[in-house]
């Protein structure tokens, strides 16, 4: 649980709130507890507030920007019975993430949800828990040390009702062009609501690298979970968590997750989704899902090794198996695919699938074809593989 969070928790009484509107830049540090309370009106401006807080409401109108600061120690943890944005206006804490660790080479992207890719050298491991995410994005590295992105800032939202017709953002810095800078990872968002309404958007998405010759990688998607009472007035479909687009090499970083779950429900819903983008993304590695349903769509490739539940893989989406893998039941529709590793040798580990239900509809497919070895040295020039 993030530092602050537990006094943060309860709604506030409207009864002893008074009206603070802030129309120039304004900060609200960890310790300030001046607008506690109270209702909070933001117009034309932008509002940083760091650590902890708790407002009676808080809405942000005409173009303003709510975010905090450049720093590691402070992500956003705001309560609030009510919080509206309007269509013009953002909770933005994009770029406001972790420059990268020593685990990121030079031109790598920078991992979070899943791997992000790399120029010529390795990347952190990526890190974080889909359904309490709590974490800053990873930045990336360019030519040398001194070249860095920042991954996405950290959101936490515990509200009453919230009214999104703006954005709520935390995405990965881009690479800056002959940089050879890696693009930052998505950082994370976590929103506790009563009731989501609004046309707005969410995301946490990863950034391209820089994109000059050879380039950089690109980062990851970041983590995004979302609990409610009644969301039918929000469109998922505006909720986004992809990889950056590494155009160098043809592919994108691993896509980002997203954790759905109702208050009154004893399980969620896990969707990982590419947002139906025509270049594939690195796999996803995605352990036991618990007795949450999984949603692979929209293209998105994810690495399955474990136990899971409930799992439905569709609209073009790849599920990589490794080793045994179990599940409850197993449902391809809608042009997607199983499918396994290349191999490595004839020692590796065969794949074994154990589903207590498999569907596989007219469009989709088990597929393994052109994934085992290459040649042994008995296979002589212009000759076929024997078996």
């Amino acid at each position: 649980m993030w530092p602050g969070l537990i006094a943060a928790l309860a709604l506030v009484d409207p009864a002893f709130s008074a009206t603070y509107t802030i129309s120039s830049p304004t900060t609200i540090s960890a310790a300030d507890t001046t607008y506690d309370g109270h209702d909070i009106i933001v117009t034309g401006t932008t509002l940083t507030i760091d650590g902890a807080h708790n407002f009676n409401s808080l809405q942000l109108t005409n173009s303003s920007t709510l975010t905090h600061s450049l720093s590691a120690s402070q992500k956003l943890v705001l309560t609030s019975n009510t919080l509206t944005i309007d269509s013009t206006s953002r909770i933005d804490v994009s770029e406001k993430g972790l420059l990268p660790s020593s685990d990121v080479g030079i031109r790598a992207g920078g991992s979070y949800a899943g791997p992000a890719t790399t120029g010529y050298a390795t990347t952190n491991a990526p890190y974080g828990d889909l359904r309490q995410p709590n974490e800053f994005g990873m930045g990336g590295r360019g030519a040398n040390t001194n070249l860095t992105t920042r991954g996405g800032g950290g959101i936490k939202l515990v509200v009453g009702d919230l009214t999104l017709n703006g954005a709520i953002l935390a995405n990965g810095e881009t690479g800056e062009y002959s940089s050879f800078e890696g693009g930052g990872s998505g950082g994370s968002i976590w929103i506790e609501a009563d009731t989501i309404t609004g046309t707005g958007s969410i995301s946490a998405n990863g950034a391209r690298g820089d994109t000059y010759s050879s380039g950089g990688g690109a980062g990851s998607g970041g983590r995004i979970a979302i609990y409610y009472n009644d969301i039918s007035g929000f469109d998922l479909n505006n909720i986004e968590a992809v990889g950056g687009n590494d155009s160098d090499r043809g592919i994108y970083a691993s896509v980002g997750t997203l954790y759905l779950k109702s208050k009154t429900s004893t399980t969620g819903d896990i969707r990982i989704s590419h947002q139906n983008i025509s270049r594939a993304p690195l796999p996803l590695p995605l352990a036991d899902n618990g007795s949450d349903r999984l949603t692979v769509t929209g293209r998105a490739r994810v690495s399955l090794s474990d136990r899971y539940s409930d799992v439905n893989i569709e609209q073009y989406a790849v599920a990589i198996l490794q080793g045994s893998v179990q599940f409850d039941s197993l449902n391809l529709r809608a042009y997607s695919q199983v499918t396994t590793p290349e191999a490595g040798s004839a020692d590796d580990p065969k794949v074994i699938l154990t589903a207590n239900t498999l569907t596989i509809d007219n469009t989709s497919r088990i597929d393994v074809s052109e994934k085992g070895l290459l040649p042994s040295s008995d296979v002589g020039i212009r000759a076929g593989g024997s078996y």
